[in-house]
């Protein structure tokens, strides 16, 4: 009997093979076209793309590479997420994860504070004077 965490993660990577598949598709390439660029037999890449080899890092960035995608696209990480900050508190799962738009917004909250503290110092500066 399969455990839940080997069925979730027969899903994810599932969704992987599935990605790559698509992604494959859309740009008109074969599993030829995949198998000769990574010095795979034609069967060999269609054992990757319906997940039933697994692939090493190495393969998944060659994939990548030749679908020109990010590995973090292959995997289904959405664009604008940007980075994951470790958090610890019972209501999440241990990753709080940070949009392009989060960090823009910091960015510029960090300078304004920089400008006002160099207003700051040069007001002190004056006062001293």
């Amino acid at each position: 009997m399969k455990k839940q965490e080997d069925i979730l993660h027969s899903k994810q990577v599932q969704k992987i093979f599935q990605n790559i598949r698509k992604i494959r598709s859309a740009k008109g390439l074969s599993q030829q076209n995949m198998a000769d660029e990574l010095g795979y037999t034609q069967k060999h890449y269609s054992n990757i793309e319906n997940g039933n080899v697994d692939i090493s890092i190495t393969t998944l960035i060659q994939i990548s590479e030749i679908l020109e995608v990010s590995p973090a696209f292959l995997l289904g990480y959405p664009k604008e997420q940007q980075f994951f900050n470790v958090i610890h508190n019972q209501n999440s799962e241990g990753y709080c994860f940070y949009y392009a738009t989060e960090v823009e917004q910091v960015k510029q909250l960090y300078e304004r504070l920089l400008k006002e503290k160099d207003e700051v110092i040069d007001l002190l500066k004056k006062k001293q004077k």
